[in-house]
């Protein structure tokens, strides 16, 4: 039988960083995707809970990479997050369509790297 018990990342924080102070420890970052694969190995999960304290942004949704529907050269006077947008998203009509600002701005950042731009 597994036993699920839930609580805030910003306790678990707490209590780590304690645990680290007197343990005389590093610190890592919890949230890192390599940390919480060794977390999950230890049968923990981390869950992110969207909801309305989650900044999003709505209207939009990922496009399939292998539509190949957009150019992949950038317009003149194009900016590079409209090149990006046109790329990798599209506008829809409905509020429940978003996707998460971290990960928009990590997949924007690393576009920019990869375009050199």
């Amino acid at each position: 039988e597994e036993l699920h018990t839930g609580f805030k990342l910003a306790k678990l924080k707490k209590r780590y960083e304690e645990f680290c102070f007197i343990k005389k420890c590093k610190e890592v970052d919890i949230k890192d995707p390599e940390n919480k694969t060794a977390i999950n190995r230890r049968h923990f999960m981390i869950y992110e809970k969207v909801d309305s304290s989650t900044k999003v942004y709505r209207q939009i949704l990922p496009v399939d990479p292998s539509s190949g529907t957009s150019k992949d050269t950038q317009y003149p006077n194009e900016d590079s997050l409209a090149y990006f947008f046109r790329l990798n998203y599209r506008k829809t009509e409905f509020a429940a369509d978003f996707v998460k600002a971290s990960k928009f701005r990590m997949q924007y950042e690393k576009f920019c790297e990869e375009k050199k731009i």
